[in-house]
Formats: C-alpha cells, sequence, structure tokens
C-alpha cells in the first residue's frame, strides 16, 4: 500500500507514518503540496502491484470493496472495474447516481456508461 501525504497540514503524515511503522508493506511518500495529479502520478510511479486503485481522504471504503473488486477483475479477466458511489450532501441527502451491472468489453460501451 503506498500512501502519499500531498502537503496535509493536519496529523495525517504522521498517521501515515504510524502504520507504515506498524505493517512494512506500507509505503509513505511526503511531497510538498502540488495537487492530486502529481500525488497520483507518485503513486504510480512506485506502484509494483498488479492493480491500482485511489482512495482520496474524503473516501470511505467497504472493508470489502477492493476483494469484490478483484473477484470481479479475475474473473472477467477486465483491465478496468468499476462500482458505484454515494454522495453524502451537506444536508444529511445520500445521492447514489445509477450504475449499471454490465460487462463492458470495449472502450465505447464504458464510455456510454462513463464519459471518460
Amino acid at each position: 500500500m503506498l500512501l502519499v501525504n500531498d502537503g496535509s497540514t493536519d496529523k495525517s503524515g504522521f498517521i501515515c507514518d504510524r502504520f507504515a511503522q506498524q505493517d512494512k508493506r506500507i509505503k509513505v511518500f511526503h511531497i510538498s503540496n502540488s495537487g492530486v495529479s502529481n500525488a497520483r502520478n507518485i503513486g504510480i510511479q512506485n506502484a509494483r502491484g498488479e492493480y491500482i486503485q485511489f482512495v482520496d481522504s474524503d473516501d470511505w471504503v467497504d472493508p470489502n470493496m477492493l476483494e469484490r473488486l478483484v473477484a470481479e477483475a479475475d474473473k472477467y479477466q477486465c483491465d478496468v472495474v468499476l462500482c458505484s458511489i454515494n454522495f453524502h450532501l451537506p444536508s444529511g441527502k445520500i445521492n447514489t447516481p445509477v450504475i449499471h451491472d454490465k460487462l463492458c468489453t470495449t472502450l465505447q460501451e464504458l464510455t456510454a456508461i462513463v464519459p471518460i
């Protein structure tokens, strides 16, 4: 697991370092605040695994999400696996956009569901 601390001014960097001390599989990169694209590029450049997943500081991830995504990727030999998301709005409302359960075999099929 790679953790990229993009110049956080709170205790995020300290928390990342503590996780790395507890588990040697975790690597931490501290960079000056240079934006999400650069932070992700640092992660990509240092990745050594088979899969890449981006999780931002304001994301909540279901405990079984990664296992389920990898299982689907393996089952269908997919290059990309997407899942639904929930937007928790300041009003307290939860907005869940519709994500279709569909196996896309071409880029055209994928972009019809999720414009890229």
